[in-house]
């Protein structure tokens, strides 16, 4: 199964994922009593969209 973790570039967060190829086609978002938060549909790339390489969290 693989894992997801949030890192920030400047001050947008993006989700990677480690250890695996296949990305759920919804996350749920949840505070820390389980009520949902948000829900996101898995979408294509957008045509062209070309994402930074993805390295260690923006501490800035």
């Amino acid at each position: 199964m693989a894992l997801f973790s949030v890192r920030y570039r400047g001050s947008v967060p993006t989700l990677v994922l480690t250890g695996g190829t296949i990305v759920p086609s919804l996350i749920t978002v949840v505070d820390g009593s389980g009520t949902i938060l948000a829900e996101y549909r898995h979408a294509p790339p957008r045509s062209g969209h070309q994402p930074d390489q993805v390295g260690p969290p923006d501490r800035g």
